[in-house]
């Protein structure tokens, strides 16, 4: 596999400075600040952009690309009981791994991040032949000003992958760019992040069940964090 260093480093680039604006942003009632400090913040919030900038590590999110890969194939109907996740192959493994993760980087920031998982079951469906537990990961770096916190942006990936039969959970489906590269853009966001302090709610998501329906994205709108009211309209 090669992933070159620009390919990966800029739309990381884009996506940070976009959740840094977002999560940045003033809440109405700071709209009516003097020009002379709305100009302070900004160049504030532009020094904030350029910092987390220069931590983003190519190194790093290709090593986490090439560490999914390493569970060979990520179904969310492969194996994920304790034999497999022991075996180290499976979406089950992946699962934990990225739960592991989350909660290094939250050790690391002294407990900043809420890392948490959104488990259920999907019945059968047209792609998931048995009911099916998927689970979501996901880190929660709350906003620090009361108001702003109510506010969530939110950064997601998913982590399951498929080869060309959706059903094959035998042969590998090592989903590298689909979207070992988006569960990447989590990870390496909540590490450069949560050093920081932001207004708003910031929330680092990885889904499964993508491949079979978007399962874990329309059970976290519908259910997640603070969610259900914003994008019921959107799925009702």
């Amino acid at each position: 596999m090669i992933f070159p260093r620009k390919k990966i480093w800029l739309p990381l680039a884009a996506a940070l400075i976009l959740i840094l604006s977002s999560a940045s942003l003033a809440s109405p009632a700071e709209n009516s600040k003097t020009p002379e400090n709305s100009v302070a913040d900004s160049m504030a919030a532009d020094a904030k952009i350029a910092a987390a900038l220069h931590q983003i590590s190519p190194e790093h999110i290709r090593g986490n690309i090439e560490k999914l890969v390493s569970f060979g194939t990520r179904a969310t109907i492969s194996a994920q009981d304790a034999s497999a996740i022991a075996s180290g192959r499976g979406v089950g493994a992946a699962r934990e791994w990225i739960k592991s993760e989350f909660e290094r980087y939250s050790k690391d920031c002294s407990g900043c991040l809420e890392v948490k998982t959104d488990t259920f079951t999907e019945p059968a469906a047209e792609r998931i032949p048995q009911p099916t537990q998927i689970t979501n990961v996901y880190a929660i770096l709350k906003g620090s000003d009361p108001e702003n916190a109510k506010r969530m942006v939110l950064v997601t990936g998913h982590y399951d992958s498929r080869n060309s039969d959706t059903f094959n959970v035998k042969d590998d489906a090592p989903g590298a760019n689909d979207d070992g590269s988006g569960t990447a853009v989590s990870l390496e966001c909540a590490r450069v992040l949560s050093k920081l302090k932001f207004p708003a709610t910031i929330i680092f998501l990885t889904v499964a069940g993508e491949e079979q329906g978007l399962n874990g994205s329309l059970h976290f709108a519908k259910n997640g964090e603070g969610t259900r009211l914003e994008y019921r309209s959107g799925f009702e």
